[in-house]
């Protein structure tokens, strides 16, 4: 089995990764533990779902390694605030509960080297990607 970095976590793959999309920070919390018991081995936290301010405290209890979004409408989420808000999201998640990133490549060429910078500092990895959203290529 080859193994990939995430950051500050390795893992094996091939390796589960479960989507968390939940309402509340401590539902986001439920989810996670039961991918985890299902055999998940990494959770992709979508911030961008959660009704209101992440609770950092009970998502820092999340036991696997964690891939951050916070998915913009333009590439199929659910973040309503701005762009500038949506990074400083992240920003907020890096410095709370290190994790790795995944962020838009259509990001803002400013913006998004804000998030690598921070990224960087905190030993976190960042995935740049990109979501046709329109359909298959």
């Amino acid at each position: 089995m080859a193994e990939i970095s995430l950051g500050r976590w390795t893992v094996s793959t091939p390796a589960v990764c479960a989507s968390v999309i939940a309402e509340s920070s401590s539902e986001a919390l439920s989810l996670a533990r039961s991918a985890a018991e299902r055999g998940a081995q990494v959770i992709e936290l979508r911030l961008d779902a959660l009704r209101s301010r992440p609770d950092w405290n009970t998502l820092s209890r999340i036991e696997l390694p964690v891939i951050l979004t916070v998915r913009g409408r333009k590439e199929g989420g659910m973040f309503k605030g701005s762009e500038s808000e949506r990074v400083s999201l992240i920003l907020e998640g890096i410095s709370q509960i290190r994790p790795c990133v995944d962020v838009e490549f259509s990001t803002g060429k400013a913006l998004l080297s804000r998030v690598i910078e921070a990224a960087k500092r905190e030993g976190c990895g960042v995935i740049l990607s990109h979501h046709n959203i329109a359909g298959t290529p």
